[in-house]
This record gives C-alpha cells, sequence and structure tokens, in this order.
C-alpha cells in the first residue's frame, strides 16, 4: 500500500498542528518550550545538517547524553531525510570505531571530551564530526543559532509489503533479520508473516 501524503515522521508529528503556541517541553529551570520552537529549532538544526553534507538516507551518529539538544538533532535528522543512529555514552573508541565504520555516517555528533578519538575514527569513513555536550551545548548548537529557521521538510514515501515466508531459524520474539525487517515467530516450521516498511524518496 503506498500513500500520497509525505510520510516523513516529521510531517506526521507537526503538519497537523493546530497550536504552536501549545507546551512541548518544561524544563527543570523552568523554562518552556513550544511546539513551534521545537519546529523552528529543528528547521535550523536541519540546515546545519544538509550544510555539514547529510543528505537523504545519510546517518546522522549520535553518541550524546539525553537534553533538549539532543532531541532536536533526532526530529532534524529525521526532517532531513537522514537515518538517525544513537551509540550508547558507555561505548569507549573501540567499540565506536566498530559501529561507526559499520554504519559509515555522513556525520557524527559526539561529547566534546571524546572528539579527538572520533575525529581519528571518522576521518577512516570520510565522516564529518560536530560536539554536543550534556547540557546542549556544542559546536552543533553554535552553528544552529546562526542557521534560517524556515526548512523544507524532506518527502518521503511509506510503503508497506507484507510477505510470507517458512520459518526455519530458533523462536525469536521480535528480532530483526539482516535487513532490519521485523521478524516474528509463529511458532517451529510455520510460517512467519514479515511486515517490512520502506522508506522511499519521492
Amino acid at each position: 500500500m503506498n500513500t500520497t501524503t509525505n510520510a516523513n515522521l516529521f510531517s506526521r508529528l507537526f503538519d497537523g498542528l493546530d497550536d504552536p503556541n501549545r507546551l512541548a517541553i518544561e524544563q527543570l529551570d523552568g523554562s518552556r518550550i513550544t511546539y513551534g520552537d521545537l519546529i523552528a529549532r529543528a528547521g535550523q538544526m536541519a540546515n546545519v545538517l544538509v550544510e555539514r553534507g547529510v543528505k537523504p538516507g545519510d546517518r546522522v551518529a549520535a553518541q550524546t547524553e539525553k537534553s533538549v539538544s539532543a532531541l532536536v538533532l533526532y526530529l532534524a535528522t529525521v526532517r532531513a531525510g537522514g537515518v538517525y543512529l544513537p551509540l550508547n555514552t558507555a561505548y569507549t573508541l573501540n567499540e565506536l570505531e566498530y559501529f561507526i565504520s559499520d554504519a559509515e555516517p555522513a556525520l557524527v555528533v559526539c561529547d566534546p571530551a571524546k572528539l579527538e578519538g572520533i575525529k581519528a575514527i571518522a576521518a577512516k569513513v570520510g565522516a564529518k564530526v560536530e560536539t554536543l555536550d550534556p547540557t546542549g551545548k556544542g559546536s552543533l548548537t553554535e552553528a544552529a543559532d546562526k542557521a534560517p529557521k524556515d526548512f523544507a521538510t524532506v518527502p518521503r514515501r511509506l510503503r508497506l509489503d507484507v510477505v510470507a515466508r517458512p520459518a526455519v531459524e530458533e523462536d525469536r520474539a521480535g528480532a530483526g533479520d539482516a535487513d532490519g525487517r521485523d521478524v516474528r515467530r509463529v511458532g517451529r516450521d510455520r510460517v512467519v508473516g514479515v511486515v517490512r516498511g520502506v522508506v522511499d524518496r519521492l
């Protein structure tokens, strides 16, 4: 089944917003962020991602602590048509080298304290590096503060394919196969339903 509307998750979340002044986030210090603020910040950061060479389908790897800026980075990545790759903040440089080399992201976002080590890893796959610290500050937000708020959300088309195939592996509830599809076993030697969501560019 093909949809004719923009299937970009950002559009699905925000295009139908009736009141951009509604409260989205209230922080511990009492500061309040509206949905309109999130949309504007995501637009600024999406412009930076594109400026850094992120194209639709490219991965953006992020090893960052939880913060509003980290949430905006996720939204901006989706809005720009990228694929957000979160990396556990406990990963060592050796572990990060494995994941970054495997994913080949266009951009890596990390804590400033790990910048030098990650720059060396990112250089091997031609990725650029920006920083974002636990407070949500860094080179990425500094660039975003100067970027335009307007950004045309990358259009996407969602196609859902449902297929059936024999199950030959051991039971794995909700495991993903090599293609990233959701595989749910019904029982040994029974048929497994595979639902695959594929996002295509228009």
